[in-house]
């Protein structure tokens, strides 16, 4: 039996393609493990500044233009300070926004340690914006 995930490729589906294959995942196993904020232990809320710390659950918010295929973080909160909507999406851009733990990850050999994000969940995506021809002409 097919879940939501495997019948609806809009809301989780990220395809990289790499000359004849194909590598398919959900936007949740993109994302985790992705390194949030400048590679170091120091991250804050993009609102209201708060120090997030290895453990706090975050909400995180990834952008992917049509090309390259590539998820971007984009912005970040603690729980108190998410924004209500999604910001609407340029017209070849997808959004979406995702509930997640911050969690540490150490490289030994270089004994370098940065946050990353672990556990993620898809609470909205917004698809990007289709323009019809019509639309492109008047402008």
């Amino acid at each position: 039996m097919m879940g939501p995930r495997e019948t609806d490729p809009d809301r989780t589906s990220n395809c990289e393609h790499s000359g004849a294959h194909a590598v398919i995942a959900t936007l949740e196993q993109v994302l985790a493990g992705v390194p949030v904020g400048e590679h170091t232990l120091e991250l804050q809320c993009k609102k209201c500044t708060r120090k997030i710390r290895d453990g706090d659950e975050i909400t995180v918010e990834a952008s992917r233009m049509a090309e390259p295929l590539r998820w971007q973080l984009t912005r970040w909160w603690c729980p108190d300070c998410v924004p209500a909507p999604i910001n609407s999406p340029t017209p070849e851009e997808r959004t979406a926004r995702c509930s997640c733990r911050v969690a540490t990850i150490s490289d030994g050999k270089t004994q370098h340690h940065w946050l990353c994000l672990l556990e993620p969940t898809v609470t909205a995506i917004v698809p990007p914006q289709v323009r019809h021809h019509h639309d492109s002409l008047s402008r």
